[in-house]
């Protein structure tokens, strides 16, 4: 079946399409969280900072390409992309969470206050959206540094991903049109 637009399907089946793909993301975010807050507390202090950022950049890499393979590869490419942005940010936050929660467990004086996954989470979600109350502040090099990384991909990472999301489902759209625009059969 050849890619179509969202706007070119009947309001029904607009409206289920939109439904299954809100779904699709907060089913996703319920289980990354859900993942997030049932890993062991265990954390190995020997590279475990190093350890836990290799892993998390693999699997967000990972999340990644397979969104990509979805949004090429989807009968409505838009909702494809819409929900690869909404995955993706979910991955990225449960990361940076994941990061700044194992640099806490290794050394609790790396921020101003020893991190527990909800306050990792408190703290990634305040640093992403720019809006740091303060009561949770990087103290460490090591963790100003990380901090500082975060601040530049939040606001690259996410226009990246917008764009390559939607570029995506631009181009999986086009494969399906004729020389002349029209949508075939």
């Amino acid at each position: 079946m050849s890619p179509t637009r969202i706007g070119d399907l009947e309001p029904r089946l607009r409206r289920r399409a939109l439904a299954r793909s809100a779904v699709w993301v907060v089913l996703s975010w319920l289980v990354l969280f859900g993942v997030y807050f049932a890993a062991p507390d265990r954390v190995p202090k020997d590279g475990a900072t190093v350890v836990a950022t290799a892993l998390g950049t693999l699997v967000f890499l990972a999340f990644l390409g397979w969104q990509v393979r979805r949004i090429l590869r989807a009968e409505l490419p838009q909702l494809r992309a819409a929900e690869a942005v909404g995955v993706l940010t979910a991955v990225f936050v449960v990361l940076f969470a994941s990061i700044y929660w194992v640099m806490s467990a290794v050394d609790p004086a790396q921020f101003t206050e020893p991190l527990d996954r909800v306050s990792a989470l408190y703290f990634t979600v305040a640093v992403a959206t720019t809006v740091g109350f303060g009561d949770i502040v990087a103290v460490s090099p090591a963790a100003r540094g990380l901090v500082t990384i975060q601040m530049v991909l939040d606001v690259a990472l996410l226009a990246v991903l917008v764009r390559l999301a939607f570029t995506l489902a631009k181009v999986s759209l086009a494969k399906g049109e004729t020389p002349d625009g029209d949508t075939p059969g």
